[in-house]
This record gives C-alpha cells, sequence and structure tokens, in this order.
C-alpha cells in the first residue's frame, strides 16, 4: 500500500525521503507466538508452514488450542478470520481482472511451474502471463527460481514465495464448495491432513532450512557461504536441496527431510551418491554436507556423522535461539 502511493501519478510522489522494505517474519520468529502453548517442534514448523510469516496471521491462532482446530476455525471456516484473506489482499492491492491472478495462482498451487504449462492450465495467453506474472513478483506472492549455478533464464520455474498463500490456493480455494456445504472438520480430516506432510516436505521445510543457514552456518558451523541454492540437473536425474559454495571454494550439499522417523544412513549415502553424479568433478571438490531432519536422526547416522563431520540439524536445533 505504501509502494502504490509512491507511484508516479500518486499525490505523494517524490515526497518520501527514506523507505524501509517490511519482510516476512522468519520461521524461528513466528514459532514465538507458540512458545507458551503445547505446540510441538513439528506443530510450530507447520503454523509457519500454514500462515507464512505474517505476524497477523499467528497473532489470530490461539496458543490454547491445538494447531488443527485453528486451521479449522480460522482458515478453513467460510466464517474464518483468515477465510479471504487472499482474496481482500488481491482486491486491496488494485489488481484488474483477478481472476487471471487467482487462476495463475491456482495451478502453481496445484503442482505447474514452467511458464507453458502455467499458461495452459491457467487458460491465459503468453501476455497475460507476463504481465500477470510480473505483479505477482513484486507483490513477492511468486517467485522465479533457477537451479544453483545456472545463468540462463531458460531453465527458470516459478513458485509461490509466500507460504500462505501456497497453503490458500492449494487447500482452501480449490475446496470451497466443500466447505460450504460439508463439516469443515471433515474436510480437514479427509482433504487436508493426509496431504500436510508433502506439502511441508515439498515446498515448505528447504525455505525453512536455508532460513536456518543464513542466520546459523556462521555462527554455529563456522560455514562461510558465498551462495546457496536448490539444484537441479537438466537431464531431472539429480535434484540436491540446497547446493552452495562456500568462501574456501568448498561445496556445501544439503538435504531436507521432513520425516515422521529419525533419518538414517541411506540418506546421507543418497546425498554423496548424487554428488559424484554432477558433470564436472570440479563442481564437488571438498564436500561439506548437512543433513536436516525434523525427526532427527537416529544412533548410526549420528555415529558416521561424528565420523565423516557431518552436520545434523533436527527439529530441535532449527528453532533454537
Amino acid at each position: 500500500m505504501m509502494e502504490a502511493l509512491a507511484g508516479a501519478n500518486q499525490p505523494l510522489y517524490g515526497r518520501f525521503t527514506s523507505r524501509c522494505k517490511l519482510q516476512p517474519m522468519a520461521y524461528y520468529d513466528t514459532a514465538l507466538f507458540y512458545q507458551n502453548s503445547n505446540c510441538t517442534t513439528r506443530d510450530k514448523l507447520i503454523a509457519y508452514g500454514v500462515l507464512g510469516g505474517t505476524p497477523k496471521y499467528h497473532a489470530a491462532f490461539s496458543p490454547d488450542t491445538d494447531l488443527a482446530a485453528n486451521i479449522i476455525r480460522h482458515v478453513l471456516n467460510p466464517a474464518g478470520l483468515l477465510h479471504n484473506e487472499p482474496e481482500i489482499a488481491i482486491c486491496s492491492s488494485s489488481i484488474r481482472e483477478p481472476a487471471l491472478y487467482n487462476s495463475m495462482l491456482q495451478a502453481v498451487a496445484g503442482g505447474e511451474t514452467r511458464r507453458s504449462g502455467i499458461e495452459q492450465k491457467a487458460g491465459v495467453t503468453a501476455t497475460q502471463f507476463g504481465f500477470c506474472s510480473q505483479t505477482l513478483m513484486e507483490l513477492e506472492w511468486m517467485a522465479r527460481e533457477k537451479p544453483f549455478g545456472e545463468r540462463s533464464a531458460k531453465r527458470s520455474i516459478y513458485i509461490i514465495a509466500d507460504h500462505f498463500i501456497h497453503f490458500w490456493y492449494r487447500f482452501v480455494s480449490g475446496l470451497a464448495g466443500e466447505l460450504e456445504f460439508r463439516d469443515t472438520t471433515d474436510v480437514y480430516t479427509s482433504r487436508v491432513e493426509p496431504y500436510l506432510n508433502d506439502y511441508m516436505g515439498r515446498y515448505v521445510f528447504e525455505d525453512i532450512c536455508m532460513q536456518y543457514l543464513k542466520k546459523n552456518a556462521s555462527s554455529r558451523h563456522d560455514l562461510q557461504i558465498k551462495d546457496a541454492g536448490r539444484y537441479w540437473s537438466r537431464d531431472g536425474a539429480v535434484e540436491i536441496d540446497i547446493l552452495g559454495e562456500l568462501i574456501d571454494g568448498s561445496t556445501l550439499a544439503c538435504e531436507c527431510k521432513w520425516s515422521s522417523s529419525p533419518v538414517g544412513i541411506d540418506v546421507y549415502y543418497n546425498l554423496m551418491r548424487k554428488m559424484s553424479l554432477l558433470s564436472s568433478p570440479t563442481e564437488t571438490g571438498n564436500v561439506r554436507y548437512i543433513l536436516f531432519s525434523a525427526a532427527g536422526f537416529d544412533e548410526k547416522m549420528m555415529e558416521t556423522a561424528a565420523k565423516d563431520d557431518v552436520i545434523l540439524v533436527s527439529g530441535e536445533e532449527l528453532l533454537k535461539c
């Protein structure tokens, strides 16, 4: 809203003496909303995956009520405080033809990431896509992502950058009819809860791990990261959750597991195998490995980590201040 007031056709154009870009809260900050509740570590991370980094949304959730009941009451319930929030946000952004934006966000939330696939599924032209995607990226609802180390934009994919927007278009918008005619608790139990782990593992947990690295890599693990990002090979044979370059020239390789059981040694061996498949031997060199697991690690993995100098980060470690 404030940026819109600074537009060339607005009364306040040229009158701002400074600007401060307000960013969403990080996952470890939103977890503080639930520090006096009975929420588990997993619940606190899911709350971030559902609501993103907007403090207003977390303040709406009652710490005395379990997470599922909060989601049902405030997000899924047609009378809930946050049920129509994205639609209100689109209207308040002075967007024309909101149906185009809704269809594009719905397509990306449904799994489409390539421009051609989004255009086809959303039913928009190339011109409409270009204009709408630019607006959505300016709103920071959508982002364009390239594989780590890739310079060409041809391999870019599109993702929903705001987790609440993603959750809403994935679980609320598509279930509008059911939520009007069925009990919201039943809808949550059958249409949301069974897919939450997939949603967290596919779209949220890697972002949480990246935020952890930005905040703690240097202070906790003495890793000086030059750059990092998600990586996928051209043929799709190799996907690495986080691949990075350290200032000393070493490579950083991370696996992020939103698992319900402790991670074992097979995950570590598989990550090493993927690193060996990178096209150039110089891309690997000296590799520092980090494994993230929401459910922790089994005894054999912890023993191997101590021997091989692998950094292990559990869900509890993620939330340590």
